[in-house]
């Protein structure tokens, strides 16, 4: 599914507390090929 990226970050921008993860390092499949680094990095966040 396609998501804007611009739509996507100004929706993130209004959630207090987010913290966005941008990057052009993967693509919608990332966290399935990405060998865990994709999952990671998600953890990192949290």
């Amino acid at each position: 599914m396609y998501v804007n990226r611009d739509l996507s970050l100004r929706t993130a921008s209004l959630i207090g507390g987010a913290r966005v993860w941008h990057t052009a390092d993967h693509q919608h499949d990332g966290l399935r090929v990405s060998d865990g680094e994709v999952m990671s990095r998600l953890l990192e966040l949290l």
